[in-house]
Parts: structure tokens; sequence; C-alpha cells
């Protein structure tokens, strides 16, 4: 988000395009590449069908990730707008280079703690620390509210994710790990679709502020 921000200010949504097209066909031919080099002759496969394709037992874990994911889809989707409304548009692109620093950093030492500690010390904590950073986001009235709600989202946000992914590969049956990944992303993209869809109607309803305590309740 922070340099499509940037690509958006200086040469146009035209521009931004052509970058992601550009990406999408890099990623593309690393994708072939990686599989003529890493691929290895797959065995029978089992007939496609809902079974195959998901992991029931990933799907409580996913419900669970949905909520947060609804609610960070307010802030992928209209942080920009609403800084902008506060007459603070560059504090957008630094809300998401703070945020995606606090994730860099804390990543290793969530996975410390999660390998020695109860996951529910870890996942509690996380959602209050989102939560409390949605609020935070609401109330902004300066540069630094937004980049302090950077912080607590980026932490919370992080930390919350990296323990749900490690629980369902943790918890999923022998086998099934891809099954169980894809099911959990999914219910993630799901949760993703319905927030930027729902929270726009709340956003276009009532206002900014109105939508960002919302998903502070949903997170």
């Amino acid at each position: 988000p922070l340099l499509a921000l940037a690509i958006i200010e200086s040469f146009g949504f035209i521009t931004l395009f052509a970058v992601c097209d550009l990406l999408a066909f890099v990623i593309v031919m690393l994708a072939i590449a990686m599989h003529s080099c890493y691929g290895k002759k797959a065995g029978e496969m089992p007939p496609l069908s809902l079974r195959t394709l998901f992991e029931k037992t990933t799907i409580p874990l996913g419900i669970i990730g949905m909520c947060p994911t609804f609610a960070f889809a307010g802030i992928a989707t209209f942080i920009t707008l609403f800084a902008q409304q506060l007459g603070l548009l560059p504090y957008a692109a630094y809300y998401f280079f703070v945020s995606a620093f606090v994730i860099l950093i804390s990543r290793p030492f969530v996975g410390r703690a999660f390998d020695r500690i109860n996951a529910d010390i870890l996942i509690y904590p996380s959602v209050i620390l989102m939560a409390v950073g949605l609020m935070k986001l609401a109330m902004a009235e300066t540069g630094a509210d937004i980049l302090w709600s950077g912080v607590l989202i980026g932490l919370g946000n992080g930390t919350l994710f990296s323990c749900l992914q490690s629980l369902v590969i943790r918890n999923a049956p022998l086998g099934r790990t891809g099954a169980a990944s894809s099911t959990f992303f999914i219910l993630f993209d799901i949760g993703s679709a319905l927030g930027s869809f729902c929270l726009g109607i709340v956003a276009q309803e009532t206002s900014y502020v109105v939508m960002y305590f919302v998903t502070a309740f949903v997170a």
C-alpha cells in the first residue's frame, strides 16, 4: 500500500495497474520456474469434491480469523479516504509502513512465544490490541494518532494471524496441511470481501469514525 499510494500520487492509476500487471507476470514466471526446479511427480490425486478441497477441522479457526479480517478491510479500503478527510493524507501511506515494520520485528518473538506458551495467552491480547488500535484510529485527530494506531493494529493483527496460521497447520490431519491452509485463506478472503462491502455501506450511511468503531467491535 505504501508504494501504491506513492505511485498513484506521482503517476496515476493507469501506471499503478501497469505495475501490478508486470508484477503478476513476474510471479507467474517465477512459479513456472520453481515448478520446473522443485516440482515432484504427483501421485494419484483423489477426485475433486468439497471434501478434498476443504478441510473441515480448519473451519472454526477460519471463522475466528474472518472477524479481524473483516475489520482490517476497513483499513485497507478506506484509510486513505479517512486520512484525506482529516487533512492528513500523507500519514495514510506512513500508516502501512509503520504497521508492516511492527509486524516484521514482532514475528520472531511471537514465533518463539507460541512454541513455549499456550496460544490463548497470545491470541486474546492480540485481539484486544487490534480493537484498541481501531478505536484509536476512529478518534484520530493528528498524524501521530494514525501512526500509533498502526503500531497497535500491526502488533495485534500480526500476532493474531501468526498464531491462527500455526494452529491451522498444527491441527491439520496428516497429509491435509495444504487443504487446511487453503480453507483458512478462503475464509480470510471472504472476511475481507464482506468487510469492504459492508463497511462501505456503514461509512456511506454514517461516517468513517462510526465505521472504525464498528470494526473495533467486530475485531
